[in-house]
């Protein structure tokens, strides 16, 4: 006679005993595209990393503990549309995280209000990189020695009582980086001066360092995400559909 054990991976509505897994199909998705190394878990019941010091939140995909810059503790918020989002308030309570080198491009994602800062840290001329807004919620970039004004943005403005994803996505084969916020404003632009721009491995939210020069995008950052590829368009839709 054969056992047989059944698993049951999601609520069975009027059923006791069974509940639903704390993960969705959009974030499945997000989860199988190649190329994911950091994406922190915001959530106070499941994602803090019990009697880590600092505080740390875990990885969806690794469970590795990741920590801020430097601050021993940080908070966790909301953004305008009441999804959960880690406050950046200091350069201490930025998120930085670093990868063995990136595949030819990165990408890097957000779901922010009205600023937003992503950087490169401590790179030199070559190899940094870095969007953030204007100040006036306009959106402008850095990848090596080419430079895109705020003057050039023509998509949405960030506002601080709307939240909006932001994708920033840098393919050095190319020479292209592409923006997408939120679900109908899509910017590529292209220079191959971008094509020699050596990508610095350390990365971070919440402060843009451009060769030692410290600006900062404090605020409530929601779904970070970062790739060391440039992935594809159907993966940032992916990405986008999640958040």
């Amino acid at each position: 006679m054969v056992t047989r054990t059944a698993i049951v991976l999601d609520d069975i509505q009027g059923q006791a005993g069974t509940i639903p897994l704390d993960i969705t199909l959009e974030e499945i998705a997000v989860a199988n595209i190649p190329g994911l190394v950091y994406w922190p878990y915001i959530n106070d019941i499941y994602g803090r990393v019990p009697g880590s010091s600092p505080q740390a939140l875990y990885d969806r995909l690794t469970d590795d503990a990741l920590t801020t810059v430097a601050s021993p503790s940080f908070s966790i918020g909301a953004l305008p549309d009441s999804s959960p989002a880690v406050i950046i308030g200091s350069q201490n309570t930025s998120w930085r995280a670093t990868v063995p080198e990136f595949n030819k491009g990165a990408t890097f994602a957000a779901k922010i209000a009205n600023t937003v800062g992503i950087s490169s840290n401590s790179a030199p001329a070559d190899s940094t990189f870095w969007i953030m807004d204007d100040g006036a919620g306009r959106l402008t970039f850095r990848v090596g020695s080419y430079t895109w004004a705020a003057s050039n943005y023509d998509g949405p403005t960030l506002t601080p009582g709307t939240a909006v994803a932001v994708i920033f996505r840098i393919d050095a084969l190319t020479g292209t980086v592409t923006l997408r916020v939120g679900g109908s404003y899509t910017k590529i632009v292209q220079d191959d001066v971008m094509r020699s721009a050596a990508l610095h491995p350390n990365f971070q939210f919440g402060l843009v360092n451009n060769e030692g020069s410290l600006t900062s995008r404090f605020g409530n950052y929601g779904h970070l995400l970062a790739f060391d590829n440039a992935i594809s368009d159907a993966d940032m839709d992916a990405v986008l559909e999640m958040m």
